[in-house]
């Protein structure tokens, strides 16, 4: 690459925003960073604009001035709130979304506007936007990529596949940090525990999803959009050593493996199509002792049949089921409901909906998903 590609990043604090900075700075010659914003680690944010030097900084508005103070010579900050003023009008190389939750959508919708490229590691974006969303995509001629462990591996595999070929597409999950408990064994759960990733460093809603399934529910569902199919199976696989895979009609699983490492999907996000130089550790197959898999019809949880059921019977209702995922996870947080009864709130909740009409733009989407916020946190 010859010149450096301009970047944002949307939610540069959390995890993957972190470890994208740490590829940059592993190759400083290939990308310049236009925007870095977050929601309010300031203290984090102003290092970050200290070592990066972004052209512009977005925070919520309540710590504005506390960043500011920190980076006194840096006058470019501004608030969250600005953010859709203040975008330049010329398009950027990249935006990398990875702002949580389905806030997301909304930078994920106004960085197709001035982006060539968004990677996006939000999956709600995707999972909620659904074809709403993708359709946006292509009206802008931008290019989508999925930084997501598992949907980046697919996308790699079926490079060199024939869609037609293909039988079913496999995505893997660690089996959180319960794998092989009982049902009994997690009565009292503490979120200190469920969060207590045995893999992944992650942030506190989605390492609760790893352990109840759910974000692996919502991977096959993101999965369906991105790729178009509806035949997709998730399997426990506690290596995280194969991300993803392809079965073909003839047979044959083409799976894509590689260390647990973020860093190597999001390089290839970044300098796609382009060849990237290798940013983690080599995955070695003589190191491998085992590799095991499990089916996850043993879970406690509903979420992988409900995702199956989002898939085939009603796609417009992804955005409720991530609606009521995230207000489900909320409270066991918040000690309003057990562990155990994450599933069973969304559960009985989404069916309340099954005959709610069909979205058909973003501002529809938003109202979907403050009515279920507002309906059923009054019936917790």
């Amino acid at each position: 690459m010859n010149n450096k590609q301009t970047l944002n990043i949307f939610g540069s604090t959390g995890s993957i925003g972190t470890q994208t900075l740490e590829v940059i700075k592993m190759l400083p010659n290939n990308f310049e960073i236009n925007i870095l914003s977050c929601e309010s680690n300031y203290l984090l944010l102003a290092e970050q604009i200290k070592i990066f030097k972004p052209k512009i900084a977005f925070i919520h508005k309540q710590f504005v001035e506390k960043l500011k103070n920190l980076v006194p010579n840096f006058k470019e900050i501004y608030s969250n709130d600005e953010f859709l003023s203040l975008i330049s009008e010329k398009k950027v190389d990249i935006s990398l979304i990875a702002v949580n939750g389905f806030n997301g959508l909304h930078y994920s919708w106004e960085a197709v506007k001035f982006s060539k490229k968004i990677a996006v590691a939000n999956k709600e974006s995707i999972i909620c936007g659904g074809e709403i969303f993708l359709n946006h995509v292509k009206s802008y001629q931008t290019q989508l990529l999925p930084v997501d462990s598992e949907h980046n591996t697919i996308f790699q595999l079926m490079n060199g596949v024939k869609t037609h070929d293909i039988e079913k597409i496999i995505i893997t999950a660690s089996g959180g940090p319960f794998l092989h408990w009982k049902k009994e064994q997690l009565t009292n759960i503490t979120p200190d525990q469920a969060s207590n990733h045995p893999k992944w460093k992650m942030g506190r809603k989605i390492s609760i999803d790893s352990a109840t399934l759910m974000n692996k529910a919502l991977e096959m569902i993101e999965c369906f959009y991105l790729f178009g199919m509806t035949n997709i199976e998730a399997i426990i696989h506690p290596q995280s050593i194969i991300h993803g895979a392809l079965e073909l009609k003839s047979g044959m699983i083409i799976a894509g493996m590689a260390q647990s490492d973020m860093k190597t999907h999001i390089a290839h996000s970044l300098f796609y199509p382009e060849t990237f130089q290798n940013v983690a550790k080599r995955l070695n197959l003589r190191d491998l002792q085992k590799l095991e898999f499990f089916d996850t019809s043993s879970s406690c949880f509903p979420f992988i049949k409900m995702a199956d059921m989002i898939i085939n019977q009603y796609p417009h209702l992804s955005v409720i089921f991530n609606s009521l995922g995230e207000i489900a996870v909320d409270s066991f947080i918040q000690n309003k409901i057990s562990f155990l009864k994450i599933g069973d709130f969304v559960e009985q909740n989404f069916f309340k909906y099954e005959n709610i009409n069909e979205p058909k733009n973003i501002d529809d989407l938003i109202e979907i998903d403050k009515m279920v916020r507002s309906e059923c946190i009054l019936t917790l």
